[in-house]
This record gives C-alpha cells, sequence and structure tokens, in this order.
C-alpha cells in the first residue's frame, strides 16, 4: 500500500472538512465586511476592532483543520467564498450575523466529528472538539458583548466598554492566543 492508497481509505473526511474549512473562510469574509461598517457606518472603531480580529483569528483555526487531516494524509480542500450581500441596519444584525456565522462554524464540526467517529479516526474527531470549544468561547463573547450594547446609554460609552474585550482578561479567543505567544 502507498501512503496516498492509505490515506484513500478516509477520503470520506474530505466533504466534512471542507464544510468547516468555507464555514471559517466565509466567517473571516463576513466578519471582515461587517468590520468596515462598524467602523465607517456606525462609527465604533473599538468594536469594528473587535471583530477584525476575530476575523483574522478564523484562518488560523481552518490550518488547525488542514493539520488534522494531514494526519490521514488527506489534502485539505478550499471551496469558494460567496460575497457578503446583507444589509445591515444596526449592530443587532450585525451581532446576529455574527453569531449566526459560529453556530454554522460549529454544525459543520459537528458533522466532521461525527463522521471521524464513525470511521475510525476518533482522535481526530477530538482535536476537532478542541475547534468547536473555542468557537463555543468564541460565540460567548460575541453575545455578552451584544447583550452590553443592549444594555448600553449610549454607541459610544459602548465603544468605550469594548476596550475591555479588546484589552482584558476576558477577551476573546483570539486575544488568549496573542496572550499564549507570548
Amino acid at each position: 500500500m502507498t501512503a496516498k492508497e492509505y490515506g484513500a481509505r478516509f477520503n470520506v473526511l474530505s466533504t466534512p472538512a471542507r464544510r468547516v474549512t468555507e464555514a471559517y473562510e466565509r466567517a473571516a469574509r463576513h466578519f471582515d465586511e461587517m468590520k468596515e461598517i462598524v467602523k465607517v457606518d456606525f462609527g465604533l472603531n473599538n468594536t469594528s476592532e473587535f471583530i477584525h480580529r476575530t476575523a483574522h483569528w478564523f484562518p488560523g483555526q481552518f490550518d488547525v483543520v488542514g493539520d488534522i487531516l494531514h494526519q490521514r494524509n488527506i489534502r485539505q480542500e478550499y471551496g469558494a467564498t460567496e460575497a457578503f450581500d446583507r444589509r445591515v441596519a444596526d449592530m443587532d444584525e450585525v451581532y446576529t450575523h455574527c453569531v449566526e456565522l459560529l453556530d454554522e462554524i460549529e454544525r459543520a464540526l459537528l458533522e466532521f466529528i461525527r463522521v471521524c467517529d464513525a470511521s475510525g479516526c476518533e482522535a481526530q474527531g477530538r482535536q476537532l472538539e478542541n475547534l468547536q470549544m473555542a468557537v463555543s468561547a468564541e460565540r460567548e463573547k460575541y453575545i455578552s458583548a451584544w447583550s452590553m450594547y443592549d444594555e448600553a446609554n449610549s454607541p459610544t460609552s459602548y465603544d468605550s466598554w469594548m476596550l475591555h474585550l479588546l484589552n482584558g482578561e476576558d477577551g476573546p479567543a483570539w486575544a488568549q492566543a496573542e496572550e499564549d505567544d507570548d
């Protein structure tokens, strides 16, 4: 058997892996687009930076998916990322879309984990659960930020509070990753 033949035994992982990668790619693009709307249209610079940092956290996550696939000698496939075509009128719509994108990633990860477990790739499934937990933690930060926005006296006071998430200990997953790199 060749290494290629060995990897072919696990081709069943390719489709769910591509869906996970596509979900991360879509989130990265859409978060970057929403960052522009929040900065330019709403004038919330700190909130824009919060969203922007998350957008740039996603590619590192789908790189981990590739590393997991490589353990079974499977190539990572990248799909097309559709354009951002939503109209966003307010921060509630921004946060709704952010949470929807995070939910989409989690659903794709759940399916990928299920296929790994059914294919004798339990170790890879457990590694994917780490990505799932990171997405869950990120969603919690977004729901918390959204709740704070709902409670804020004004958009500017809210945007000032966002420095807490940008610089604080309770920041999003990408902030924790940056601290771990130090």
